[in-house]
């Protein structure tokens, strides 16, 4: 796993963007409340 993480992609020419939403439920002003998220990788 850490030479997979370790590795260099310079010379690949893949490019990748991952994106991912979640919803979390969170209290606010004493009041539960839903809140959604987008997650970026690049």
């Amino acid at each position: 796993m850490d030479a997979w993480n370790a590795r260099s992609l310079a010379a690949e020419p893949i490019i990748r963007l991952i994106l991912d939403g979640t919803v979390v439920r969170v209290r606010l002003d004493k009041k539960a409340t839903s809140i959604s998220l987008l997650v970026a990788l690049a």
